[in-house]
Parts: C-alpha cells; sequence; structure tokens
C-alpha cells in the first residue's frame, strides 16, 4: 500500500520488518512466493529511491529463491539499463524474454536497449524512455 503511494522509505522500512520475519521463520519460509514477493517489492522500493546497487542485490535473491520468474529478470534488466550498463541489462532482459516469450513489455524493453547500444543514445536519468510504470507494478509469478 505504501509503495503505491510513493511512500517508498515507509514501504523499505515495512518490507524490510516482513522480510527479517519470514526469515527469521524456517528456511522454507525464505523459498516461498510471500518471501519471493516481499523480496521483489523491497527491490523495487530501493530502485525507486536510487539505490541501484541494493536494489540488484534483492533482485538477484529473487532470482536465486524462483529461476523461472521472468520479473525478477526484468527488474535486472531495468535496474542495469538505469545504471547505463545496457549490454547487461540486455541480458537479463533476454532471459526474461526466454521465460515469458510473448510479453510485449520485455519485446518493448529489448528493442529500447538495443536501440541504445546501436545509436549509443544514452541519456539522463530524467531523459530516460524507460517508462518506470513498465516494471513498478510489484508482480511476481510462481511456479
Amino acid at each position: 500500500m505504501q509503495y503505491h503511494q510513493n511512500e517508498y522509505e515507509e514501504a523499505k522500512y515495512t518490507l524490510s520488518e516482513a522480510q527479517k520475519v519470514c526469515a527469521a521463520l524456517s528456511e522454507e519460509s525464505q523459498q516461498s512466493g510471500t518471501y519471493e514477493a516481499i523480496t521483489l517489492n523491497l527491490g523495487h522500493c530501493y530502485r525507486k529511491l536510487m539505490d541501484f546497487d541494493k536494489a540488484i542485490q534483492l533482485y538477484e535473491k529473487c532470482s536465486i529463491i524462483n529461476p523461472k520468474c521472468p520479473q525478477a529478470y526484468i527488474a535486472l534488466g531495468y535496474t542495469y539499463h538505469l545504471k547505463f550498463e545496457v549490454t547487461t541489462a540486455l541480458k537479463y532482459y533476454h532471459k526474461a524474454h526466454f521465460l515469458k516469450n510473448e510479453d510485449n513489455l520485455v519485446e518493448e524493453l529489448i528493442k529500447t536497449a538495443m536501440e541504445d547500444i546501436n545509436n549509443k543514445n544514452m541519456y539522463t536519468m530524467e531523459e530516460t524512455f524507460l517508462p518506470d510504470h513498465l516494471v513498478s507494478n510489484g508482480s511476481v509469478c510462481y511456479d
């Protein structure tokens, strides 16, 4: 709720606390869809707060919890793209596309990354073409 109200600091705190509770329960709870969703959404908070390295760390954790979840790879690619590491972003976009090959979002992100690489169209953060709403819905997939 806080995330959708653009209260990212508050959401970060709430999600961090929820993550701690899940982690304290058992190893099994850390492999659950709930823990995965909390971790992914916590990564979104860090990305919104422009702490890209912490966001990447959390998205990578999600991809370990569920290697078949394209949202983690989309988020990784998007965050690397925001850091202007477009080749790395493209690698993650392709992983997401492999898992979800009929996804228009992934195709749009790949196209944008390819244009950035081919045209060397690198913009400032404020000018970037990447629409933030593309990966901010907090969705997560389950096996």
